[in-house]
């Protein structure tokens, strides 16, 4: 619980059907058509402002979250909601989220401030103890951190809120979440407290081997002094999570030979278990998003985004420096149909 405030908790049987309640029966509730949204958001929730949202009667600015003076003035008459993540996904970019939530009431009290915390957890950081309104966690990731449930997480500390996100359209829709899950994802949560510690410990390690490495174009790890906000990470959360976003030197093929070299990483869209992990974002949590506004995000075909897990770190690092050694000496070459109207499938079917 968060220093003696009562919270609501509402469970989702997966973690998209939580940011998809949130703002369908938020907005069926109050009535309103307009949100400021961050820039840089899970490829999925882009997709849905993208795509759905706007058949849906709901518009929405993008901004650059480390603006705080840019989101106040996308603040429109009809805007309730204000929405993003503490870090982005996957640029690891740090929002200081109680300034934004005190300046984005300061204009009006009214607006709804949430944010989907999943890449912190709640171990590490606390939304609503700095003003957010609701805090949005995929369950599927650290808080249950054994890669076997679907779960989405939707807390908030007003009873307002609560009835506004009323349990019918949760159920109507079928986002229940089953016992069992429930059960695993609570068996996770005993562990958090646990497993958080020792994963930004292992990631500070590889992150710092990633630094020295001359294979590696640049590194990206709040826990790292290198990192933009490191002291507002420093101020805002207990730690930092296993989460590390590293551009390859080298182009798309390099990349890719890399990916399919390393024999303890895992490569996989999801993060936060006891497994580690590499993604390609350009190619799969983010690949149907338009070229340019990947370019926008900063997405490049040799951004990697690592999920340290529980394994030995040096492991780790010995795995990722003979498949960039393996990437160097032997790039792949990639399928015809590798082109950005298809790239997810693409790369997904050539790494596999």
């Amino acid at each position: 619980m968060s220093k003696g405030i009562e919270i609501s908790i509402k469970l989702y049987k997966i973690d998209i059907y939580a940011v998809y309640n949130m703002l369908i029966k938020y907005k069926q509730k109050i009535g309103w058509d307009n949100c400021v949204v961050a820039l840089d958001l899970y490829g999925g929730t882009m997709q849905y402002f993208r795509k759905v949202a706007p058949n849906q009667g709901i518009t929405y600015t993008m901004v650059d979250i480390t603006d705080i003076d840019g989101i106040c003035n996308a603040i429109a008459e009809n805007t309730k909601l204000v929405y993003f993540e503490p870090m982005s996904n996957p640029t690891l970019i740090v929002a200081d989220v109680g300034k934004i939530a005190t300046r984005v009431h300061a204009v009006n009290p009214d607006i709804v401030v949430a944010v989907d915390n999943t890449f912190f957890s709640p171990y590490n950081f606390r939304p609503l103890d700095v003003g957010v309104d609701i805090s949005i966690n995929s369950a599927t990731k650290y808080i249950n951190g054994h890669c076997d449930v679907t779960m989405g997480v939707v807390a908030c500390n007003s009873d307002i809120l609560k009835n506004q996100m009323h349990r019918f359209g949760q159920w109507t829709i079928g986002a229940v979440p089953s016992p069992f899950d429930c059960f695993l994802a609570n068996r996770g949560l005993k562990t958090l407290h646990v497993r958080m510690p020792y994963i930004a410990k292992s990631a500070k390690k590889f992150a710092e081997w990633l630094e020295s490495n001359d294979r590696i174009e640049a590194v990206t790890f709040p826990g790292l002094p290198s990192h933009p906000q490191y002291q507002l990470v420093k101020s805002m959360c207990r730690g930092v999570p296993g989460i590390i976003a590293f551009r390859i030197k080298g182009d798309l093929e390099h990349t890719m030979n890399v990916l399919k070299n390393v024999k303890i990483f895992a490569l996989a869209f999801s993060l936060g278990g006891f497994e580690s992990l590499l993604g390609h974002p350009a190619s799969m949590t983010h690949g149907s998003v338009p070229a340019a506004t990947r370019a926008e995000m900063g997405i490049t075909d040799n951004l990697v985004r690592a999920s340290i897990g529980l394994e030995d770190v040096q492991d780790l690092i010995n795995d990722l420096d003979q498949a960039l050694k393996a990437g160097a000496t032997k790039p792949a070459e990639v399928p015809d149909d590798f082109v950005a109207s298809d790239r997810r499938i693409s790369a997904v079917k050539f790494i596999s």
